[in-house]
């Protein structure tokens, strides 16, 4: 589950301590571990403590803009070509980080790539763009739609 090794340090108390409950929180990326050492006492003696999960990440450099990605996210990239349903290689990896362990580039990471699959080709909503100038009869209206390709992130290739 990539969760950060406190468990093993409290497993090593005197007592046999037994996993009662373990939750996970979506809100704040951590789990909860409830342990449990009634199967040896014959009451009832439960630890609580809260470990935080770590997930992969990524910078990637895509579009003159950079994105902090990471595995099952949802990300709008200035638009690359490719249909609806095709894979896609990002390969301009500043940063990855798993862990404790973070692999900076020089410009980029060696190795490093981020694979991801095309969900949608769109345009972004209007952007007005009004000129004008008083007291001269100067007025110029323009509309402008951005497009964008929306892109789901399926791996993150570390080397």
């Amino acid at each position: 589950c990539g969760c950060v090794p406190l468990l093993t340090s409290l497993l090593l108390l005197p007592g046999n301590w037994q996993i009662l409950k373990v939750q996970f929180s979506a809100v704040d990326n951590r789990k909860r571990v409830t342990l449990d050492k009634s199967s040896v006492t014959g009451k009832m003696q439960t630890l609580e403590f809260w470990t935080r999960r770590t997930t992969i990440y990524a910078i990637v450099k895509t579009g003159g803009k950079q994105l902090k990605v990471s595995e099952g996210q949802t990300i709008d990239v200035e638009q690359i070509p490719g249909e609806e349903g095709s894979s896609v290689d990002l390969d301009q990896v500043l940063l990855l980080a798993d862990g404790e362990k973070v692999a900076t580039g020089q410009p980029v990471v060696e190795g490093g790539k981020v694979k991801a699959t095309v969900v949608e080709q769109g345009k972004s909503p209007k952007v007005t763009v009004f000129k004008y100038k008083n007291k001269i009869r100067y007025r110029r209206k323009k509309g402008h739609r951005q497009p964008y390709t929306r892109l789901k992130v399926d791996q993150i290739v570390t080397s």
